[in-house]
């Protein structure tokens, strides 16, 4: 039984390129906000009513990076190497569909991160809550030394990125309906197939005879 090859799924996905080239730049352009971000949090200003210089320790410039650019980086590496597949005609549908789901649901998390430390940093887990907060901003969570234009642009290519992964989890779940539905063909051509052999072997060879010869006669006529 032969299965459906990658060309036969790559014809139904005829937008894939679209959107893992779209994916490939959303994800830099994000990773960038997000060190931008990172840099801004670091050198903000602490508010000595909820930081201890003698206890707390300083958190790291690779910390903040990886809180905002850690799914960035790692959905630009994820669409990039199904660009590679895609144009080499490796890209497998049931692969495909299951890490476009893991993004999907990682890019959820990432923003559900974001918004709760970024916009109501409430708890002392968040390194914004021992920032001093902008009384001069109308922005929810707005932070002395922090742009707010880059907080709210970071979220929104995030959402932009969540938007694509739904695109591309449709597309591969379509990808995969069609594979089953041709393999199903498949399976029942060998089937028939199969039918037919038996049908065959069990008729004698006299009127296996009789009957190709007779089967000659009707095309003849």
């Amino acid at each position: 039984m032969s299965k459906p090859s990658s060309e036969e799924w790559v014809s139904i996905l005829r937008l894939t390129p679209i959107i893992l080239g779209s994916i490939v730049l959303f994800s830099l352009t994000d990773f960038g906000l997000a060190v931008a971000y990172a840099r801004q949090l670091y050198n903000a200003p602490l508010d000595e009513s909820k930081w201890d210089y003698s206890k707390d320790k300083r958190w790291t410039v690779a910390w903040f990076i990886l809180y905002s650019g850690f799914f960035p980086i790692l959905s630009f590496i994820h669409a990039s190497v199904d660009v590679i597949l895609f144009f080499f005609a490796q890209l497998k549908p049931i692969c495909t569909l299951t890490f476009s789901i893991l993004f999907f649901i990682g890019w959820i998390i990432q923003i559900s991160f974001w918004c709760y430390c970024d916009y109501s940093p409430d708890s002392d887990k968040c390194y914004q809550f021992y920032v001093v907060g902008n009384p001069s901003s109308e922005m929810t969570g707005s932070l002395i030394g922090v742009s707010d234009e880059i907080t709210a642009a970071k979220a929104a290519v995030g959402v932009t990125m969540l938007i694509f992964y739904v695109a591309y989890v449709v597309m591969a779940a379509t990808a995969v309906q069609e594979m089953r539905k041709s393999i199903h063909v498949t399976i029942n051509e060998d089937e028939f197939q199969e039918q037919e052999q038996e049908l065959e072997s069990r008729i004698p060879m006299g009127d296996r005879n009789r009957v190709d010869v007779g089967h000659s006669e009707f095309i003849l006529l």
